[in-house]
């Protein structure tokens, strides 16, 4: 048998590349023309890339936009690290059916 590939992101900066592992990933922020990709282990990464070209390559469900500026992975919702991340209040409603869904599914 082949072992199981992990779900991942690919990160190219300039003429180098890396993969980031979807279960690495703790939230992914817009800063403005930058990316910040923050993860469990405390390794955080910029890439220059736009919010909705990454949200589009992230194809598991795990991953909710909650707002314009971030991108959270559902399985580190409750941020172990101390980050607070913030939901539009007119979406809430939906952001939380999306969660409860996500988690209630698996």
């Amino acid at each position: 048998r082949y072992p199981k590939i992990k779900k991942s992101l690919l990160m190219v900066n300039g003429s180098s590349s890396r993969r980031i592992a979807y279960d690495d990933i703790l939230y992914i922020e817009s800063q403005r023309m930058n990316l910040r990709i923050v993860c469990n282990n405390g390794v955080e990464h910029t890439i220059r890339k736009k919010l909705d070209e990454v949200q589009t390559e992230l194809t598991q469900p795990r991953f909710l936009r909650c707002n314009q500026s971030y991108i959270v992975n559902m399985d580190y919702f409750t941020m172990d690290n101390g980050d607070r991340i913030p939901i539009k209040v007119r979406d809430r409603k939906r952001i939380r059916d999306q969660y409860f869904a996500y988690v209630l599914a698996e």
